[in-house]
This record gives structure tokens, sequence and C-alpha cells, in this order.
């Protein structure tokens, strides 16, 4: 299910299977969660916060531009990746990406 919010132009993911996010522009946050296989979220420009919560199987976050935060929690494993541009604060299981 991708769903995009009318205000914000945000993205949130709740997938049954692998999902790779690359090149995007997204005009507000970018919300994988809950997903039970992998995601992999590489060279994004993101103008809000990144939030990846409680996804499964692995999660990959690399050299994506976030405006905001990025926030990862209740990942299993915890999420691997780097070479992240955060105007805010990372986060959590993100906070060496």
């Amino acid at each position: 299910m991708l769903q995009r919010s009318k205000g914000g132009g945000s993205i949130q993911l709740e997938l049954g299977r692998t999902v790779t996010l690359a090149g995007n522009h997204v005009g507000g946050a970018l919300q994988p969660r809950e997903n039970r296989e992998a995601i992999h979220v590489h060279g994004n420009a993101v103008e809000a916060d990144v939030q990846l919560f409680a996804n499964a199987s692995g999660v990959e976050v690399r050299r994506n531009t976030v405006d905001g935060n990025l926030q990862c929690n209740e990942n299993s494993p915890a999420p691997a990746g780097g070479a992240n541009e955060v105007q805010g604060n990372k986060e959590d299981q993100c906070a060496a990406l």
C-alpha cells in the first residue's frame, strides 16, 4: 500500500515485499513501516523526516538528503547504511547512518 498525504506530499509504506526507493524527490515525509521484507532507501531527496519503524528483514539507508530528521526504531535487524545528509537529527537506530 503506497499512500500519499493530501497536504504535505508524504509517502507511507506498509508492504509485504522487498521495496527499493531510489532517486526520488519526496515533498513531505517518507515513512516505511511494518514491512516484512527488506527496505532499501537510496539516493532520495526528502523535504521532511524519514521514519523507518518496525520493519523486519533488513533496512538499508544510503546517500539520502533529508531536510528533517532520520528516525529509526524497532527495526530488526537494525538498519545499515551511511553517507546520508540530514539537516535535523539522526535518531535511535539511525544515529550512526
